[in-house]
């Protein structure tokens, strides 16, 4: 065998190791990208069932762009679940002084006007609220009331009863 000959199958033994190293590594890329695949439909799926839970967003709305990404994009779902939840909350409804909880107040301007007729306010001055807010009304139905007077009840889920 000659000097070239040797080289050439050198070459080519190279060549065919290189390919193999090259066509595992793309089966290990393939087998990657289609796991992030599976990972992105599985999250968009999760979020599309949890779309009842929420108010659809208005189209064209900041919530409604949030909602397209979150679709788009998984990585966004956090955003619009924190925007979505901070429209739900309800507003406080009654305000407590922490220095006299003993005394709750409607509104703000309430326990301002209260602390003026008493001369307590002065320009500067920093309180502290207690807030609460309210919670919508419940409907129970009554199970049992045994022999000792424990009773049992659960709460009726109004959306049934239509």
């Amino acid at each position: 065998m000659t000097k070239d000959t040797e080289d050439f199958i050198a070459r080519l033994s190279t060549l065919s190791c290189l390919d193999e190293v090259l066509g595992d590594l793309i089966k290990q890329a393939v087998i990657t990208i289609e796991n992030q695949s599976k990972q992105i439909e599985y999250l968009t799926n999760q979020l599309a069932s949890c779309c009842n839970a929420f108010q659809i967003p208005t189209h064209g709305s900041y919530l409604n762009e949030l909602w397209e990404s979150a679709i788009m994009d998984p990585t966004c779902v956090a955003s619009y679940i924190h925007a979505i939840a901070k429209t739900q909350l309800p507003e406080a409804d009654m305000f407590w002084n922490i220095d006299d909880a003993e005394m709750s107040y409607c509104s703000i301007g309430e326990f301002l006007d209260h602390e003026i007729s008493n001369d307590n306010l002065e320009v500067g001055s920093v309180r502290t609220l207690l807030r609460a807010k309210k919670l919508p009304d419940i409907k129970i139905k009554i199970t049992n009331i045994d022999d000792e007077y424990d009773i049992d009840y659960e709460i009726v889920d109004e959306s049934m009863e239509k």
